[in-house]
């Protein structure tokens, strides 16, 4: 007999309950290392000892949790009373309410999960959530709960399935408080920015499939290179910009895009000789 699948949540909008399963959309590919001791080439082991008795490897029954209070003091919580505050386990993805996806800053989204429906079963009511989303523009404000905590997410209509996008709340996005430069700029000024936009213009995914790594791919390079007994150190240029007039560099920039049309164009087409 066939195993039945788990579902990963329930997504429950209004009378409908659609089960479905998560799969993470997106991974770290960053290669981990390991702390080792100089000289004897071991792995560092770390050690907890609390700062007043010294004592190492306190266990779970010896540790409370404090929190620091402005006034530099300590309120100290014991597990217990956090665990007593944990929301309740659940599976349920509760639709509170449809917002236009183009209102949605990416700032307010966290880690993302492709949702699916968890058998044949759950493909209708699946399809018909995620196509009354794709033809309203709608994305669906979710609240559920996660490590003892209440979350909300965004859930999205994609072309084969659903995303689910943790958020934060409102509360945990800062406000900007930098610089906020009071400057004219001229007609002559925009009308060069918008031409230089225009020659970076591609497609996301056609422009971000160029571009990987740098960091990355020289450790690999490194640790490729001590795995082969060699001993000489990555060389890394890094040009610096020269600092130049606003409008010169626009000029500049500008010029520069447009030299290798410019030389394509120029280049003498080859006629094909017929035999």
């Amino acid at each position: 007999m066939a195993k039945t699948a788990t579902p990963s949540f329930f997504i429950e909008w209004s009378v409908i309950s659609v089960p479905v399963k998560s799969k993470p959309a997106a991974r770290n590919q960053k290669t981990e290392l390991t702390i080792f001791h100089t000289g004897c080439n071991a792995p560092r082991k770390q050690l907890f000892l609390c700062t007043a008795c010294d004592k190492p490897a306190m266990t779970d029954e010896d540790i409370v949790k404090a929190y620091k209070t402005e006034a530099d003091r300590h309120v100290l919580l014991t597990p217990a009373e956090i665990d007593e505050l944990a929301s309740e386990k659940s599976k349920r993805l509760e639709v509170k309410a449809f917002v236009p996806f183009e209102e949605v800053d990416p700032v307010y989204l966290g880690p993302s999960f492709h949702l699916g429906p968890i058998d044949p079963s759950a493909g209708k009511g699946f399809t018909l959530l995620r196509e009354a989303m794709r033809m309203t523009g709608r994305a669906a404000l979710v609240q559920y709960a996660g490590a003892g905590r209440d979350k909300i997410g965004l859930i999205r209509p994609t072309p084969d399935a659903l995303m689910l996008h943790e958020l934060f709340y409102a509360t945990e996005v800062n406000a900007f408080e930098g610089l906020k430069p009071a400057v004219t700029l001229s007609d002559s000024e925009l009308d060069l920015a918008k031409q230089l936009v225009g020659s970076f213009e591609a497609s996301f995914h056609d422009a971000l499939e160029q571009h990987q790594d740098g960091f990355e791919v020289r450790l690999q390079a490194l640790i490729a290179a001590r795995e082969a007994g060699e001993t000489a150190p990555v060389e890394v240029a890094r040009p610096v910009a020269p600092v130049i007039d606003l409008m010169a560099a626009l000029k500049q920039s500008l010029e520069a895009r447009k030299a290798p049309a410019k030389a394509a164009a120029a280049a003498p087409k080859r006629t094909k000789k017929i035999a």
